[in-house]
């Protein structure tokens, strides 16, 4: 158990250009490369590590005797992580979910080198082709684009923010004691 936890954090320690070669190959083979499909696999299995490594700190604060409340009221293993440790753990699963949405929608360098076909690139692509626009052609960047982009860009991280923020509040004070 800690040794694959330690592989998992292994794993988050590799830069992001160490695996970049071996990735496209492997997706190119499998033809995901400019796919929405592609992209979502890919920050997906990025993020899983992160995720695994985080939220198995929160489960090993689960006292047992929670579990064990459930298995004899006659509950199966299934059902006892459904009823008792998932409603435990939202907050946990609300702030993660709010932490990988943030750093997938600020993705920049994957999105780069797998998603090159403007349908499927993400608007920080779209971003930073505003910001290379008319550079040296002696005009001025177009500031009033660039900031309209990124407020737009703002408003759906706010909203699954304040959508999951209510899941964690309602967490926090449920607790434990039922």
């Amino acid at each position: 158990s800690n040794a694959l936890l330690l592989l998992f954090l292994l794993s988050m320690a590799l830069p992001q250009v160490a695996t970049t070669i071996p990735l496209f190959q492997l997706f190119q083979q499998l033809r995901l490369v400019n796919t929405l499909h592609g992209l979502i696999l890919l920050e997906g299995s990025l993020l899983a590590p992160f995720t695994v490594w985080t939220l198995v700190s929160f489960i090993r604060q689960v006292p047992f005797d929670l579990e064990e409340a459930a298995r004899i009221d006659g509950a199966n293993m299934l059902q006892a992580i459904c009823l008792v440790l998932v409603p435990l753990l939202r907050p946990a699963l609300a702030t993660m979910f709010i932490v990988n949405f943030i750093i997938t929608w600020n993705e920049l360098f994957y999105p780069l080198v797998f998603a090159t076909q403007s349908a499927v690139q993400p608007l920080t692509i779209g971003l930073v082709q505003l910001t290379q626009q008319n550079v040296g052609a002696g005009t001025a960047r177009p500031w009033d684009l660039m900031s309209t982009l990124s407020a737009v860009m703002i408003v759906p991280v706010l909203l699954v923010v304040v959508v999951a923020q209510r899941s964690i509040v309602a967490g926090l004070t449920r607790g434990a004691g039922r």
